[in-house]
């Protein structure tokens, strides 16, 4: 099996969010609400790697090379699953992200979303993930 490039998208059981304090709110010209307000950010994460299962686990356990995204779920405890992944590297993972639409490209958020060829079948995710 080829183990090259790949392009993987993780989805969270909610959306990560931080507090915002009056004050940033006013440097960003955005209203006033009550002290320190919950924004939600998002609830995709995109990424690249040569070694999924080592990439992977890297964001499970909130290690330092896990993206600061992913860091941010471990602490509030929000679970995350891999939920597609595709043949590329950095250059799928870009056109993701270009086109803002990982919601679109998230299989939960979108029963209907269309797999390409570029995409792997479950049991290939599952064989990366748990090597034998």
């Amino acid at each position: 099996m080829d183990r090259g490039n790949r392009t993987y998208l993780l989805h969270f059981e909610k959306p990560i969010g931080r507090k915002q304090s009056n004050g940033a709110r006013e440097r960003y010209g955005l209203s006033k609400r009550k002290r320190n307000t919950w924004t939600p950010t998002a609830q995709h994460y995109v990424g690249s790697t040569d070694d999924l299962a080592r990439r992977i686990g890297e964001h499970e356990r909130g290690r330092s090379s896990a993206a600061r995204f992913t860091q941010a779920a471990k602490r509030e405890g929000i679970l995350f699953r891999v939920v597609r992944v595709l043949r590329g590297g950095t250059d799928t993972e870009y056109e993701i992200k270009r086109r803002k639409n990982s919601k679109k490209q998230c299989p939960v958020c979108n029963p209907n979303v269309k797999l390409s060829s570029k995409d792997l079948t479950q049991s290939e995710i599952d064989s990366e993930l748990i090597p034998f």
